[in-house]
This record gives C-alpha cells, structure tokens and sequence, in this order.
C-alpha cells in the first residue's frame, strides 16, 4: 500500500507488463523442464531467456518484476536496495516522486496517519534514509514527526517501538 502511494508501482499499462513478464518467465522455466525431461542433462544449444527477462542491476532472472516511475523493469529486492538514489540505474532520469523533500513529506505522512504496516515501512524508510545522509535528518524533523515517533514507541508492536525509537535516537545525536 505504501509503495503504491510512493509511486513505486504503476498504472494499469505497467501491470499488464508484469504479468507478460511473469507469463514468459513461467513459459521460459516450464520450456526450460520440459526440455530437461526429453535430453536429459542440459545441453549447450538450450535457449536463453531473453535479456528483457534478466534485471538490469543483477543482471538475473526476475522472479518478482516491478516498474518504476522511468517506466524500466527491476527485480523487485534490486531496485529497492537503490531508492537510496532519485534516478533510474538504466536512464539515469531523475524520479520525481523520489526526490527527497517529495518522499520525506510523503513517509512522514504515513508516519502520521498511516496504518500500523504503513507506519512502520516509513519509520524503516526514514531511519535508512537520516542514516545514509545526514541531510535528511533537518527536513524530517521539519515535518514533525517527533510526537508521531514518541508515540508509536510507546504504543507500538515491538518490531515498531525499535525502529522509531532508533529514529528518536538518530535524531537526538544528530542535535548534539
């Protein structure tokens, strides 16, 4: 839900291109096995998937395919590793709803009124993000989110306590 809202995963027309992905890449292993039963070990003239079947960070098949904003196909644990950026590793295109005040305003509205799940993704967000640069931690702060973080270590699921208590406690050395 919360990636939704970020922007991470796409309209209509981009799902569509999911499911073809996920489609071929099921086509390709079921091929890959039927050829397996008629020759027995893998022989060196097997086809290769196609390259628009392989992530373009890892460079492996994906299994969990997403699309961003570029409009470029990722796996889904790559491309979530690099949102620490606001470009696309292929285009290099600046990605507007990952530039950093956009995405601080959005997980700190998550952070405010989101449900416990969206709460929870965006304190992780946020702590990655002040600890990755220091930058970040003054227009966290600017959006006030401290009472919303006392509030989720006080009442939270230990899981949440942790992280936003972390985050207070980011904040807190960052100050002195």
């Amino acid at each position: 839900m919360a990636a939704l809202k970020l922007g991470i995963t796409p309209s209509r027309p981009a799902l569509t291109e999911r499911r073809a992905l996920k489609k071929l890449i099921e086509k390709a292993r079921s091929d890959e096995d039927k050829q397996k039963e008629r020759s027995g070990p893998r022989s060196e003239n097997m086809s290769i998937p196609p390259k628009e079947l392989r992530c373009p960070i890892s460079l492996q098949l994906m299994y969990d395919p997403v699309i961003i904003s570029s409009g470029q196909t990722y796996e889904h644990v790559c491309i979530k590793k690099w949102f620490g950026h606001s470009t696309c590793p292929k285009t290099q295109q600046q990605l507007s709803h990952l530039s950093t005040p956009g995405l601080i305003s959005t997980l700190a509205m998550f952070v405010d009124t989101g449900e416990p799940t969206e709460q929870e993704q965006s304190v992780s967000c946020l702590l990655v993000m002040c600890t990755a640069d220091d930058k970040c931690v003054a227009p966290v702060l600017q959006e006030g989110v401290v009472p919303s973080l006392v509030s989720i270590s006080a009442t939270g699921t230990r899981r949440r306590k942790e992280k936003s208590q972390k985050l207070l406690k980011l904040f807190q050395e960052q100050r002195q």
